[in-house]
């Protein structure tokens, strides 16, 4: 045995006892207890979100098929409105080769008209397809 220095007082030297201060040991407030109701009502709604997540990736492989041929459709539709449009101006371009200024004017006038057809038609197809979609995801979303 010997002695030591602690604190600027010598102590003599032994088996040393640590006290361990338990966190468990002080009193539960109403703060407290309202923090935890918070904290338990978070990991609920955690919860919850979790297994609405799951559903959603749980879907049948058909409805994923389907939404995808849906949209393949559509650009098809699309497609093939933009390829009889561009067949239109064409052969109003080779009309207006052998056209005289009158029937010029007659043809771009009509050229005009075919472009913007075309124009509201892609717009239209956008619209009806973003529309197709939004309420895809609706439905999804009210059975989950």
């Amino acid at each position: 045995m010997g002695y030591i220095l602690i604190d600027g007082k010598w102590s003599k030297k032994g088996p040393v006892k640590v006290k361990v201060k338990q966190p468990w040991a002080s009193k539960i407030t109403t703060d407290s207890a309202t923090d935890l109701l918070k904290e338990v009502a978070e990991i609920n709604g955690m919860q919850n979100t979790q297994e609405k997540m799951d559903k959603i990736l749980q879907l049948p492989k058909d409805t994923g098929t389907n939404v995808g041929k849906l949209r393949i459709s559509m650009d098809s539709i699309h497609q093939q409105e933009g390829i009889k449009t561009n067949k239109l101006i064409n052969r109003v371009d080779s009309l207006n080769h052998g056209a005289s200024s009158s029937q010029t004017e007659l043809a771009v006038t009509i050229q005009t008209s075919y472009s913007n057809l075309s124009w509201n038609i892609e717009r239209s197809n956008n619209s009806f397809a973003g529309r197709i979609i939004n309420t895809l995801k609706y439905f999804f979303s009210k059975c989950f």
